[in-house]
């Protein structure tokens, strides 16, 4: 059995000779075919239950299958249930609120791994964000039945990924380079795995999405917040090249390019 030293060594020696992105890479990979049998994924501070973990390299995700059935585009929106007045599901919430005004028809999809009681889910997002319409649901075992679907942090783009396996555009919209809220290894390794699944990648401003390139070499659209106290200020066009409003035309027109999504 290696030591720790000469099992240390033996990392660094292979990060120099892949280098350190290709080394993520394959990590990356042995962790998500080995984590059930290495680490006690029923931990309560583990974020995925065993069979929500995906694999880049392996993902069996059907491609959208052209236009959406009618008149409403049916988005469901993947996040983990809000805290009151918690920031990032605020800026996440705006994007619903913003589509529900275009017309579409969407639903709030709670992944909840240790199964909170939803009543209480629902009243903490009721109460903190009256404006919304959306229904709000459990995630289910499948994602099928939607023209798309939007992950807001790296635990819900593997769950996408493992239950979004039907015809559907698959969004990811990214607010922070979350592998960086960990020291380097296993949720590490599974947060900067999750830009690698081919998703439409919508980085929240230029700095994500320069991250995004320098450390994962994936390209993304930036959003560019148009944020007021309370409301979003719609523009007609988005003001940097490439980029898209939060809420405004540019940023729906993205969502609704289907050719171009995944």
């Amino acid at each position: 059995m290696e030591t720790g030293v000469s099992a240390a060594a033996n990392v660094f020696r292979r990060v120099g000779a892949l280098g350190l992105r290709e080394a993520s890479r394959r990590i990356a990979r042995r962790v998500a075919g080995s984590l059930a049998v290495r680490f006690d994924t029923a931990d309560l501070d583990f974020p995925l239950l065993p069979q929500d973990i995906a694999d880049s390299t392996t993902l069996p995700l059907t491609p959208p299958s052209g236009g959406n059935s009618g008149p409403e585009l049916r988005i469901a929106w993947l996040c983990t249930p809000p805290g009151p007045g918690s920031g990032g599901h605020t800026t996440f919430f705006r994007m619903v609120r913003g589509m529900e005004e275009r017309g579409q028809r969407c639903t709030i999809l709670l992944y909840d791994r240790h199964c909170g009681d939803l009543g209480r889910h629902r009243a903490v997002i009721r109460s903190g964000w009256p404006d919304l319409a959306a229904s709000i649901e459990p995630v289910p075992a499948s994602l099928a039945g939607f023209d798309a679907c939007v992950a807001s942090s790296w635990d819900t783009a593997h769950v996408l990924a493992s239950r979004g396996t039907s015809g559907m555009h698959r969004f990811y919209f990214i607010q922070d380079f979350e592998p960086f809220f960990y020291p380097r290894g296993s949720l590490y390794s599974l947060a900067e795995d999750s830009y690698r699944f081919g998703f439409t990648l919508l980085a929240l401003g230029p700095m994500v999405a320069s991250t995004l390139l320098r450390e994962v070499g994936v390209e993304s659209k930036i959003i560019r917040s148009a944020a007021t106290s309370r409301h979003i200020a719609v523009s007609n066009q988005a003001t940097v090249p490439g980029s898209y409003s939060l809420l405004g035309p540019a940023w729906t027109a993205a969502a609704m390019n289907w050719d171009d999504s995944h």
